[in-house]
């Protein structure tokens, strides 16, 4: 069971046959799915389903207008290599999380996840230390969420709205 507040990284291959690769703030592969001629509203209503999208990478740059579009869509910040991924490059990615892609739109959606979660797994454990050390683990998601959104701009502002909107305060 997810609980629909997970905040979710999403590698997005757009095309004819279009992939979707999903990690936790954590790193860890929640699901990766290709499947041809997906329509925008299928591919979020895939998405949703595991959580909440914080994050859309791509392998390209420039940023290709679908995956910007779809992050519009979903009111997201979007993610792209200062240069495109080479196939080397993606396949040392997607060999350091032991995964296997079924296909190369697979293997680019994961790689681009990997490459955004790698951009921001420094974050990610000053989240989760700090959650930590106040014994509230349980809001990781939650704070993570609300830097990436830009919604808070320190880790103390991002707690303290997380834990007003837990207990209703207002």
């Amino acid at each position: 069971m997810t609980t629909a507040r997970k905040a979710l990284i999403v590698g997005y291959d757009p095309g004819i046959t279009s992939a979707i690769s999903i990690l936790d703030m954590h790193g860890n592969l929640v699901s990766l799915i290709s499947k041809r001629d997906a329509a925008k509203a299928d591919i979020i209503k895939m998405i949703s389903e595991f959580g909440r999208p914080v994050i859309i990478s791509t392998d390209k740059n420039p940023l290709p207008r679908s995956v910007g579009k779809l992050a519009s869509n979903l009111g997201i910040k979007p993610f792209y290599p200062e240069m495109s991924l080479s196939h080397t490059q993606k396949e040392e990615l997607v060999r350091e999380l032991e995964v296997e892609a079924k296909n190369r739109h697979e293997m680019d959606a994961l790689a681009a996840s990997i490459k955004a979660w790698k951009n921001y797994r420094e974050l990610s454990v000053k989240v989760s230390n700090a959650l930590k050390k106040l014994g509230l683990t349980d809001l990781f998601d939650v704070v993570l969420e609300k830097l990436l959104r830009k919604e808070s701009y320190s880790v103390h502002e991002a707690v303290n709205k997380a834990l007003l909107e837990k207990y209703k305060i207002s």
